[in-house]
């Protein structure tokens, strides 16, 4: 479930239980910190150059690679998944008592930082910044409120644009891989979807924009088709999305350069038959 980037020892969840695989000496040394989450189906940890965070029972402990003591560095029994991490902080989604995503500290000092109290869909960082969307839900499953927010480390809040949503990253085809902040490729772009249309209780339509993570530049690569809800991710300039048509309950395949404005073009366009990319998703 995770690994010692300094040394390649993994980190191994055994009935529940999390061990330590020693891939020198061959050695599996039993830690006996449970690593089952709270609702028991999401076994969660991630991993720096310094330690090994694990969600146990609905908190998040810390354990040092150097086998000192682990300590709780959230105990609010309500931690369901760490999400993404940064540099400096854990992204942690909490699900149990009330659904939201909260930001530790790594090191278990300071104020855990609110992010927001509502459902979080596509959560992605960079070394120092995390980019979420916030989606609140009505009666019958209706979307009353979709936000594309960013937060970055030394905020108290993050800023968040109403009627917009992320759908998607792409990765860099080049770069300095990070293993001390966990951040194993460089993002090169995200795309956004902005001034989304709710009036049919989900989100279709608007403006699909290329964002650079580093300074927040767009490009516009053009307009989202009416009753359409799009997503994707890949690597480099050149990607395929996912398109989902509500009205008529199919997928068509979309492609766009992210380089190039208005180069977003529906391959499929069909209406009889669904059709969609296949690729790695995360939350």
């Amino acid at each position: 479930i995770a690994s010692d980037p300094t040394n390649g020892n993994q980190y191994i969840c055994v009935d529940g239980i999390l061990h330590l695989f020693d891939r020198r000496n061959l050695n599996l040394n039993r830690i006996g910190v449970s690593c089952g989450s709270s609702g028991g189906s999401n076994d969660q940890a991630v991993s720096d150059d310094q330690a090994v965070y694990v969600v146990s029972g609905g908190n998040v402990l810390r354990l040092p690679h150097d086998g000192t003591s682990w300590q709780t560095i959230y105990g609010g029994g309500d931690a369901s998944e760490i999400f993404v991490h940064t540099r400096n902080y854990l992204i942690v989604y909490t699900s149990y008592t009330s659904p939201g995503l909260k930001a530790v500290k790594k090191d278990g000092s300071g104020t855990v930082i609110t992010l927001s109290t509502s459902s979080v869909h596509l959560t992605v960082a960079t070394s120092d910044k995390v980019f979420f969307t916030e989606v609140t839900i009505g009666g019958g499953g209706v979307v009353t409120s979709i936000k594309a927010c960013e937060w970055s480390e030394g905020s108290l809040s993050p800023t968040c644009s109403d009627n917009s949503y992320w759908a998607g990253a792409s990765l860099a085809t080049s770069g300095t891989v990070n293993t001390s902040g966990g951040i194993l490729i460089p993002i090169y772009r995200l795309l956004r979807v902005d001034g989304v249309d709710l009036t049919n209780g989900y989100p279709s339509g608007g403006t699909l924009r290329a964002v650079n993570p580093s300074d927040g530049s767009t490009t516009d690569l053009g307009t989202v088709p009416n009753d359409f809800f799009v997503f994707g991710s890949g690597v480099g300039d050149h990607l395929l999305l996912r398109g989902i048509d509500h009205v008529n309950n199919q997928n068509d395949v979309f492609y766009v350069n992210l380089s190039s404005p208005n180069s977003l073009q529906n391959l499929t366009n069909t209406t009889n038959s669904s059709e969609y990319p296949i690729f790695l998703e995360r939350r």
